[in-house]
């Protein structure tokens, strides 16, 4: 495959919303399921653009039974959470694509998902945060009022941005 990194994350994000999947990082429901499994085809180096993706309903019934042999629902943040991979995926996330055409508040769900099967790696070298805070920066900047202090004290500060501080950079989009 190749796709751009850039856009790895991004394309996955628009077949989520095209399809209405749980973005609810703690969904009691489904655990948002799809998602995780989309996230899991993202490392095996597929795409939603390609016809080799399985992840297409909302419970992906056909991603569960291909990948059973090797992970299963229950594990499969364990997974997540040790593949460099994804942490390359979300780090070179083009985060302005997913504000600009994911709707509002979904976008930002979406990338905290990312964040939050990301953390064991990005607290050891803070890549992500490296790109994501420039980003959110030249992004907040370029709006009306510019910067709000609570905004410009999160970008700007040395700890690894997770998905928790996404909920404040949600208030200052809408």
């Amino acid at each position: 495959m190749n796709q751009n990194l850039k856009d790895l994350f991004f394309d996955l994000c628009l077949h989520a919303e095209k399809h209405d999947w749980c973005c609810n990082l703690f969904c009691s429901t489904c655990g948002h399921t799809a998602f995780r499994y989309g996230l899991w085809e993202l490392t095996k180096k597929k795409s939603p653009k390609h016809k080799n993706w399985l992840t297409n309903e909302r419970w992906p019934a056909k991603a569960i039974s291909h990948y059973k042999n090797e992970i299963d629902v229950i594990n499969i943040k364990d997974h997540l959470q040790k593949s460099k991979s994804l942490h390359n995926i979300i780090k070179n996330c083009n985060i302005q694509n997913v504000l600009e055409n994911i709707s509002s508040p979904k976008n930002m769900a979406m990338l905290g998902i990312g964040l939050f099967y990301t953390e064991v790696f990005e607290n050891e070298y803070k890549t992500i945060s490296i790109s994501w805070k420039s980003q959110f920066f030249d992004y907040f900047s370029k709006k009306p009022g510019g910067l709000d202090f609570g905004v410009d004290s999160l970008l700007y500060g040395e700890k690894c941005i997770s998905w928790k501080d996404l909920e404040l950079l949600k208030i200052f989009i809408s």
